[in-house]
C-alpha cells in the first residue's frame, strides 16, 4: 500500500491544518462543517451549496407532510473564518462551487453554466451492487482502493468518506477555474470512473454538480452514519495538484495550443472537404424520426426495458432506482405538456421504488426546463466542435442522447436484442436492425430468402447427377427443369461441393520424370562398389537422388547432391538432413535415402 503523507509525482502537503488547531485529530470526529471546511479551504471563489430535504407544515392527500429541497450558499472563505455557518437541515454538499448572487436575489441554478471552481476529482463506488464485493465489509473495501490506486499509479486519495453503503473517493488539489480546466476535469472522471468500475462506480457520479452527504448525517436507506473514514488522523489529510493527477490518470500527454489548433483547424477542413465532395442522393432512403416520434419511441425502448428487466416494478434497491425515475423524466418532458409532468413523475415514483417527495426532488430541474420551454425561454449554448466556437439559443429542456440512455442504465447488448430495442442500442445492434429492416422491405417485395434459393440450387444439382449417371444427356436435364444452362451449372457445382464433404480421398498427382544419365560412381568412395548387388543398391540410390541439387545457403550444415556430380556417402536426400562429419550410419535420414535391401544397407555402413 502507498505509505502515508506521500503522493505520486511530488510532495505532500497537510491541507487542514485548523481542524489541528481546534482540536480535532481523528477522522471519526469530523462533522458536516469540518468536512466542509475540507473540501473547500479558505482561498477558492464562489459559493458551495449545501441542501437536503426539510418537512413543510403542508400535508398532502396521504397525510404525509411535503418535503421541501433546501438550498444554502456559502463562501468558501466564511466557512473558514465563520464559527457561525448555518447549514442546519443540511445533509449534501457540492464538491464544485457555484457564482455568488445578490442579496434577495434567486440563487444561480446548480448547473454547469454556473460553476466558478472545483478542487477536487472523485468516484462515488456502489459495492454494495456488486454480488462479487457485496458481503465484504467496509475496511476490506478501503484497503482495496488505496491497493487499487497504488498499482495504477495515482496519487494517495486525500479522504475516503463512508456513505452508509457505498464510499466516496476524493483527490484534492487547489481550486481551480472551472471554464481552464473543464474538458480535462472531464476526461479524468471518465477515466477514474472506469478504473473503479469492479467496484461499483455510479455513472451518475461523475457529474460536477452531484450533491454527496456530509459526515455526521444518516442515510436514509441502510440506517448506518455517514463519517470520514481514512485517513485515519487528520495530520496526514493532503492534496496534490490537478496537473499530476492529470498526467496519472489520462493516457494521453497534453496538447500543447498550438497543436490543439493545428488539429481543428485539419479537422475542419477534413468536413468541409467531405462536405463539398458529398452527392446528393435522390429519392428516399427510410422514414426520419420528427420530434416527437423520436422521443416516443425512446419512450417505448424504455418500457420495453422496464418490462424485461423489473416487470410491473417495483425496482429493487441498489438496481438504479434514482436514475430510472430521471430517465423517465428526460423522455416525458419531451412528449407531455409542462403542466402534466409533475403528475406524471409522481405516478412513475411507485413503479421506481420511491416515494413521491423523493422522485420529484429527484427531477425538480427537469420539471423547471419544461416550464422555461413552455413559456418560450431560450437558452445560449456554445458550439465549440468548429474552429471558432458559436453561440446559439436552444431549448432549455434536457436532450441525452440514445448513449447517454444506454450508459446510465448499464443497457447489455442481450438486452437490446431481447427487448427488441430500436433507438438505445449500440452500434452493432444499430446494424443488425438495419439489416433486419432491409430483409423486411425486401420479403415484402418479394424478394425470396438466400437460404431458401441456396437450398433449392442444392438440391436441383443433386437430382441433376443422379440423372447424368443413369445416362441422361444434359439437353434432356435442362428440358425436365425448365432451366438455362448456367443456373445447371451453378447448380452442379453446389452439389459436387457438398457431395465432397467429408471426403478424404485426395487427387493424386502424376510427376513425370525427364530421362538422365547414368550416375557416375566413383570407386574410392567405398571398397563394396565392386559387387554387383552393391552396384544395384547405389543405382537405386542415385534414383532417389536424381533432379536435385547443392544448397546455396551456407548457414545450413545440410549437403544436396546433383544430379551431375559424383555419389558421396555424406550425401542425403531432399527433404532430409544430414549435418557434416556424421557418417550414414548415425544418420537415420541417411539410412532412408537408400532403396535396397537390410544385408546391403548393412555391408555399405560398415563400409563406410
Amino acid at each position: 500500500m502507498t505509505p502515508l503523507n506521500t503522493v505520486v509525482g511530488g510532495k505532500a502537503s497537510t491541507c487542514a491544518p485548523h481542524l489541528i488547531v481546534s482540536g480535532l485529530r481523528f477522522a471519526h470526529e469530523v462533522g458536516p462543517l469540518d468536512f466542509a471546511r475540507i473540501l473547500h479551504p479558505k482561498g477558492g471563489t464562489g459559493q458551495v451549496a449545501f441542501g437536503g430535504p426539510v418537512a413543510t407544515r403542508k400535508v398532502d392527500a396521504k397525510g404525509h407532510a411535503v418535503m421541501t429541497w433546501t438550498n444554502r450558499r456559502w463562501s468558501p472563505h466564511a466557512l473558514a473564518t465563520r464559527s457561525s455557518v448555518d447549514i442546519a437541515g443540511a445533509r449534501f454538499i457540492t464538491m464544485a462551487t457555484y457564482r455568488y448572487h445578490e442579496r434577495g436575489q434567486p440563487k444561480p441554478k446548480k448547473s454547469e453554466a454556473n460553476i466558478v471552481g472545483i478542487g477536487s476529482n472523485w468516484v462515488d463506488l456502489d459495492s454494495y451492487k456488486e454480488e462479487a464485493w457485496r458481503d465484504v465489509p467496509p475496511s476490506v473495501i478501503r484497503e482495496v482502493i488505496l491497493n487499487v490506486c497504488e498499482d495504477l499509479g495515482l496519487p494517495v486519495p486525500t479522504l475516503i468518506n463512508f456513505s452508509g453503503r457505498g464510499h466516496l473517493v476524493v483527490w484534492q488539489y487547489q481550486a481551480q477555474a472551472w471554464a481552464l480546466i473543464a474538458p480535462r476535469w472531464k476526461a479524468v472522471q471518465k477515466t477514474l470512473h472506469e478504473r473503479f468500475l469492479f467496484l461499483g462506480s455510479d455513472r451518475s457520479g461523475k457529474s460536477p454538480t452531484k450533491w454527496f452527504r456530509l459526515p455526521g448525517t444518516r442515510n436514509e436507506r441502510s440506517g448506518q452514519q455517514v463519517g470520514m473514514v481514512w485517513p485515519p488522523v487528520l495530520a496526514d489529510v493532503q492534496r496534490t495538484t490537478f496537473d499530476r493527477l492529470a498526467a496519472a490518470v489520462l493516457p494521453h500527454a497534453r496538447q500543447t495550443k498550438a497543436e490543439r489548433l493545428a488539429a481543428e483547424a485539419e479537422t475542419a477542413a477534413k468536413r468541409l472537404a467531405s462536405l463539398a465532395n458529398r452527392k446528393p442522393r435522390v429519392g428516399l432512403h427510410g422514414a426520419k424520426l420528427g420530434g416527437r416520434s423520436y422521443w416516443d419511441t425512446i419512450s417505448t425502448d424504455l418500457e420495453k426495458l422496464f418490462a424485461l428487466r423489473f416487470g410491473t416494478g417495483p425496482i429493487p434497491d441498489g438496481e438504479g432506482r434514482n436514475t430510472w425515475c430521471l430517465m423517465l423524466a428526460y423522455a416525458a418532458s419531451w412528449r407531455m405538456p409542462a403542466k402534466d409532468l409533475a403528475g406524471y413523475i409522481r405516478e412513475q415514483a411507485a413503479r421506481c421504488g420511491l416515494e413521491e417527495h423523493e422522485a420529484i426532488a429527484k427531477t425538480v430541474t427537469v420539471v423547471q426546463h419544461a416550464g422555461e420551454a413552455a413559456q418560450g425561454i431560450k437558452k445560449i449554448w456554445v458550439d465549440r466542435r468548429g474552429p471558432v466556437p458559436v453561440e446559439r439559443k436552444v431549448d432549455p429542456r434536457y436532450r441525452p442522447s440514445p448513449a447517454h440512455f444506454v450508459e446510465e442504465l448499464g443497457i447489455k447488448p442481450r438486452e437490446m436484442k431481447k427487448a427488441d430495442l430500436r433507438m438505445l442500442v449500440d452500434k452493432a445492434r444499430q446494424k443488425a436492425n438495419a439489416k433486419e429492416r432491409v430483409t423486411k422491405s425486401r420479403r415484402a417485395a418479394g424478394v425470396g430468402s438466400r437460404d431458401v434459393s441456396q437450398d433449392t440450387r442444392r438440391e436441383v444439382g443433386r437430382v441433376a447427377l443422379e440423372m447424368r449417371a443413369e445416362g441422361l444427356k444434359n439437353r434432356e436435364v435442362l428440358q425436365v427443369f425448365g432451366i438455362e444452362q448456367r443456373y445447371l451449372d451453378t447448380c452442379l457445382c453446389d452439389a459436387r461441393v457438398v457431395a465432397d464433404i467429408g471426403s478424404t480421398a485426395k487427387p493424386t498427382k502424376v510427376v513425370k520424370v525427364s530421362p538422365a544419365a547414368a550416375p557416375v560412381v566413383e570407386p574410392e568412395a567405398c571398397d563394396v562398389i565392386e559387387s554387383p548387388a552393391l552396384a544395384d543398391a547405389f543405382e537405386g540410390t542415385h534414383e532417389v537422388l536424381r533432379g536435385t541439387r547443392e544448397s546455396g545457403d551456407q548457414s545450413v550444415d545440410v549437403l544436396v547432391a546433383d544430379s551431375a556430380t559424383a555419389y558421396s556417402a555424406v550425401v542425403t536426400m531432399v527433404g532430409t538432413s544430414l549435418h557434416r562429419g556424421r557418417t550414414p550410419a548415425e544418420s537415420p535420414p541417411a539410412r532412408r535415402a537408400f532403396s535396397c535391401p537390410a544385408p546391403v544397407l548393412a555391408t555399405v555402413e560398415a563400409c563406410a
